[in-house]
C-alpha cells in the first residue's frame, strides 16, 4: 500500500489463480441450474456449453464477486477505515492468469499512525 498524500492510499489487489478458478465454478454451477437452452432439460446443459455460451456474464460476474472480497480482505489486513467509494483502475482478469486492479481511496487514518489532524472524519468538525 503506497500512501500517496494526507489520507490517500493506492494499492494493488492480487487474486490467486486458485481462488477465482472455485468462484468461476461457483458462479458457472448457478447458471447451469437456472439456464434453459434448446435440446437439454432446464438445468442440465453442460458447464461447457455454459461457459461458451454465457462467458461475457461469467467474467462479470466473477469480477463483481471476488475483487470487492478482496479488497475487503486487503482493507481490514491494513486497518483502514475507508470513506467513500475506491477508485478502481488498472484491471487485469485474463484466463489462466490471477485477477489484480488498483484502488485509489481516502480512509481515517488509524490511531496509531500518529497525527490525524490532515483525515477528514465523521465525528471531528474541522477548525
Amino acid at each position: 500500500m503506497a500512501l500517496i498524500e494526507g489520507c490517500k492510499h493506492e494499492f494493488e489487489i492480487t487474486v490467486p489463480l486458485d481462488q477465482i478458478q472455485a468462484e468461476t465454478e461457483r458462479i458457472v454451477a448457478g447458471i447451469q441450474k437456472k439456464a434453459n437452452l434448446p435440446g437439454f432439460r432446464p438445468g442440465k446443459a453442460p458447464a461447457s456449453l455454459i461457459r461458451s455460451r454465457f462467458q461475457t456474464e461469467i467474467r462479470q460476474d466473477v469480477l463483481e464477486s471476488i475483487l470487492p472480497k478482496a479488497f475487503r480482505a486487503k482493507a481490514e489486513e491494513d486497518h483502514l477505515d475507508i470513506v467513500g467509494t475506491p477508485n478502481v483502475t488498472d484491471v487485469h482478469f485474463h484466463d489462466g492468469e490471477p485477477c489484480g486492479s488498483k484502488r485509489s481511496l481516502k480512509s481515517l487514518r488509524p490511531s496509531n499512525w500518529g497525527n490525524t489532524a490532515m483525515c477528514p472524519s465523521p465525528t471531528r468538525k474541522s477548525r
